[in-house]
């Protein structure tokens, strides 16, 4: 979907340092085009929310980090990606994605918190929230978005998630805890795609606190050529002005496979 999110921890995960109000929105069709220049692209706004509803996508904020290697696949397991929930009054999200330097098509997996009776509604991708976590996956083929939204998951653990074109054959698989949640084809082959982080969060125009975009993420792999299952060797920070810019939340890089979206200081 079109956004990127980060989430706070609590018990015996790392918890970004935040404010525990939220205002969310829904993560934005991040145009790869600016993700494979450097980064992703920006998701576009959703046109439904109920009357009157102060979330109306005013600021939207992706916080991303990529490894540079070429692959046809993205994962996050061992252990995998905290779930967080901070009563959203938006939309917040945290995802991994995979996405075509060529063609800017991307597979994107995840989780998304947005809030009760809340309506995400853009293009060929309608989500109804209802305040709870839920993971879901998107598709984004020849510039249109598209989405499975399914039930609701435990909070404050790891989910192991990942996508991956495994045999080379246009037919990218979704994973979930070693589950299979579905297939999509593909116009084309992934041959120069991205692996990426996201942590993504909206601001209303009610003057509210902005929505959390706490997130992460301990085990991050990428399937090379050869359809293998591969450690990050490098992670970085996107610099483009749309990506990172967010005024309170930052990635913080813990190691080649670790990353962190708080309000803690960055570490690029």
């Amino acid at each position: 979907m079109r956004r990127w999110l980060t989430v706070a921890a609590a018990s015996r995960f790392p918890e970004p340092v935040q404010t525990r109000r939220s205002l969310r929105s829904m993560l934005l069709v991040v145009t790869v085009g600016v993700l494979l220049g450097g980064t992703a692209a920006i998701w576009a706004f959703p046109s439904g929310a109920k009357a009157l509803d102060p979330c109306q996508f005013v600021n939207h904020y992706n916080t991303m980090a990529n490894t540079p290697n070429q692959h046809h696949g993205v994962r996050v397991a061992n252990p995998g990606m905290i779930v967080y929930h901070i009563t959203p009054s938006c939309i917040h999200v945290s995802t991994i994605l995979s996405v075509d330097t060529t063609t800017l098509d991307w597979m994107e997996i995840g989780w998304q918190d947005i809030e009760n009776a809340y309506v995400y509604n853009l293009e060929q991708c309608t989500i109804n929230g209802d305040g709870n976590p839920h993971t879901f996956r998107v598709v984004n083929r020849d510039g249109i978005e598209h989405c499975t939204n399914y039930a609701s998951i435990s909070v404050d653990g790891y989910e192991e998630y990942g996508v991956a074109d495994q045999n080379g054959d246009d037919n990218w698989t979704f994973y979930m805890n070693g589950s299979t949640l579905g297939t999509n084809p593909v116009s084309n082959t992934f041959s120069l795609s991205e692996s990426i982080t996201n942590g993504e969060r909206y601001t209303n125009s009610s003057g509210l606190s902005p929505e959390s975009a706490a997130a992460y993420f301990s085990g991050l792999q990428y399937m090379p050529l050869n359809g293998a299952w591969t450690s990050w060797g490098q992670a970085q920070c996107y610099n483009n002005s749309w990506t990172n810019d967010d005024p309170n939340y930052n990635n913080q890089l813990l190691s080649a496979t670790t990353v962190q979206v708080s309000t803690a200081s960055a570490q690029c």
